[in-house]
């Protein structure tokens, strides 16, 4: 259920980039393309090594050094190219979307009754709107990308890893699956727990200072500034 959440989420997100959705599918499947290409070099790399061991003291009589060196000197070029055209097919979907994003919700907010504001502070929802523009930008920009390059590099690093020694890929899975299960107690239990309160410590935070800036005005005209900064003194004392 939860993965079928994160799914749909994804997708409501990407609705918002329009016409730009494929280049974020293009972006995502040309990072995983370079990953996989990078592992490529390395497979050359360990051929030269082994040829050059095999003619050892007579190295002339390696012929297809040069080859290898052309054919990962190629592999790695063309890496750098697929990747940095899918990093612009992101980036260029992900503006797109945090630009729909932001006139989006200012839309609503504008059309939202006076009595919405006496429940949602200012402060507050500026600093979500702008907190979900820029996670949204870097999560379409950056991580889909990068992610989906880092599966790959893992799956073909262990494939590589397994058909040079077995024992070596064990000791390397071994090695993630510790890892991947140190991480989930880092982040889940009371460690979550503490998270949220953090976050809605830090949105306080940021509430209480819009505020506190925005009605210094009045705050001076009644003589009130001790008092008026009491609110934002405890926000930040609780963050």
């Amino acid at each position: 259920m939860k993965k079928e959440k994160k799914k749909s989420a994804l997708f409501r997100i990407l609705d918002y980039a329009g016409n730009y959705k494929i280049l974020t599918y293009l972006g995502v499947i040309l990072s995983a393309i370079a990953m996989a290409m990078g592992m490529v070099p390395y497979v050359y790399i360990w051929k030269i090594v082994n040829e050059l061991i095999k003619c050892a003291p007579n190295f002339e009589e390696a012929n297809n050094i040069v080859n290898y060196g052309w054919i990962a000197f190629a592999f790695s070029a063309g890496q750098i190219v697929i990747y940095f055209i899918g990093l612009m097919c992101t980036h260029l979907a992900a503006f797109k979307t945090a630009s729909n994003i932001r006139k989006i919700g200012m839309k609503r907010i504008l059309n939202a009754q006076l009595g919405f504001f006496e429940d949602n502070a200012s402060g507050l929802l500026k600093n979500k709107l702008n907190a979900a523009a820029s996670d949204t930008e870097s999560l379409l920009a950056h991580s889909l990308a990068d992610i989906s390059g880092a599966v790959v590099m893992f799956v073909s690093l262990i494939v590589l890893i397994f058909a040079f020694d077995w024992r070596m890929g064990c000791a390397c899975l071994l090695a993630v699956i510790i890892s991947i299960s140190t991480l989930f107690l880092m982040m889940g239990g009371k460690n979550a727990i503490v998270l949220a309160e953090y976050k809605k410590a830090q949105d306080n935070m940021s509430k209480s200072a819009t505020e506190y800036v925005r009605g210094i005005p009045v705050v001076k005209i009644f003589q009130q500034t001790v008092y008026s900064f009491r609110n934002f003194k405890n926000a930040i004392l609780c963050f």
